[in-house]
């Protein structure tokens, strides 16, 4: 996460912050990341990688492949990602990313014993990319692999119709046994159907060290910044140590952060940024289960994550909460931008006065003090600082 940091934290957007002199900015002086502000290449070229006492690479020097225009068999698809004698599998260049995307959506299951490992960089941008596992008519394969994105940015990600109904993201699905552990996305653009996340459109896995900047779009349900569903199948699912900067839009179970977690899920130690929409369904249905975090908490815990994200209702809405649209789960040491959110309850099926909610709705600055979050780990985990983030907690 550290060179991540040190690349993005400059130009991330947040709803409101606070200026390194304490100031409250406001929405309108830091605004709402907008598709304008989808950062087209390298972030901060100023800023030196960490195995190089160089300028980053600009836009030209870093691999791109029209994957539109690439078709690939099981086969052909294995041919490009050739373990080696450890079972390690090097991701160098956007063809390969697709190759895994085709590997994994033929079904051949030989994948699942190789480590996938991203190298350096890459540039998506004008592609349309197929994501990694995704279900149609009730069919369809999950990632049950190790994908580790090495801290690299990943630029550009558009997905826009990939023919699946569930599933939509750089991972469509990751199951049981699946882990996908430090992938950074921004300029981001993800358009989907049920299940849509920037990183996943759902997770029974395991996801670690994630980040997504950009937007994330859907008609239906199960939308969020990071992940749109995170369930338990055969095992328990985690999501820990993420966070997105996003501009999320969805029809019921929509969150900044995630759509929807259930029964046998753990989330910790993540936050959100930009704002969640609720729009009217593809076939007319009202908007429900909105959130600044997360839309629905079905039975899981819940624990040392914030919001500052703005929520909108373009349409009649039921169960808009700031922090979550309605919970039946766990909340524990949660925190919320009140100042961005004061039309709406902490929690949306919950009394705004109910002591045991797990989650506090707080002031801008409040946000911006280290001695507002109870239980919260700032020597391993979590940092604070003036100068980053607008002050807001951040991710080590």
């Amino acid at each position: 996460m550290k060179r991540f940091i040190g690349l993005m934290l400059a130009a991330l957007i947040s709803t409101a912050g606070c200026a390194q002199n304490g100031d409250v900015s406001s929405a309108q002086d830091s605004g709402v990341m907008g598709l304008d502000d989808v950062i087209e290449g390298p972030v901060d070229s100023d800023v030196p990688s960490d195995n190089s006492d160089s300028e980053s690479e600009d836009e030209s020097s870093i691999p791109q492949v029209p994957l539109d225009t690439v078709t690939l068999t099981a086969g052909e698809a294995a041919a490009l990602l050739k373990p080696d004698e450890s079972g390690h599998v090097a991701i160098e260049n956007p063809k390969q990313l697709a190759a895994l995307a085709a590997l994994v959506n033929s079904g051949d299951n030989a994948y699942k014993q190789n480590i996938y490992t991203v190298q350096n960089d890459l540039n998506l941008n004008g592609t349309d990319f197929t994501p990694i596992g995704g279900i149609t008519g009730g069919e369809g394969f999950s990632f049950e692999a190790v994908f580790d994105g090495g801290d690299f940015i990943i630029m550009g990600l558009t997905i826009r119709d990939n023919g699946f109904d569930e599933g939509t993201g750089l991972f469509g699905s990751v199951g049981p046994g699946g882990t996908v552990k430090n992938v950074h996305v921004t300029g981001g653009n993800i358009q989907g159907r049920y299940n849509v996340g920037g990183i996943a459109g759902s997770s029974s896995g395991v996801m670690e060290n994630c980040s997504f900047r950009g937007s994330v779009t859907s008609a239906y349900e199960n939308v969020g910044g990071i992940v749109g569903d995170i369930h338990y199948e055969d095992a328990p699912s985690t999501v820990e140590r993420c966070f997105a900067n996003a501009e999320v839009s969805g029809n019921a179970y929509a969150g900044a952060f995630a759509g929807n977690i259930s029964f046998g899920a753990v989330l910790s130690d993540c936050y959100a940024l930009g704002s969640v929409t609720a729009v009217k369904g593809a076939n007319g249905e009202e908007a429900a289960r909105i959130g600044g975090f997360i839309g629905a908490n079905g039975n899981a815990e819940i624990k040392r994550c914030y919001a500052n994200a703005e929520v909108y209702t373009k349409v009649s809405a039921a169960l808009v909460g700031g922090f979550i649209g309605s919970s039946d789960g766990f909340l524990e040491n949660c925190y919320y931008n009140f100042t961005a959110t004061s039309n709406w309850k902490p929690v949306g099926n919950k009394n705004a006065e109910d002591s045991t909610l797990g989650v506090r709705a707080c002031e801008t600055l409040e946000l911006c003090e280290r001695e507002t979050f109870e239980g919260w780990d700032f020597t391993s985990i979590w940092d604070i600082s003036d100068n980053q983030n607008r002050g807001l907690p951040f991710l080590r």
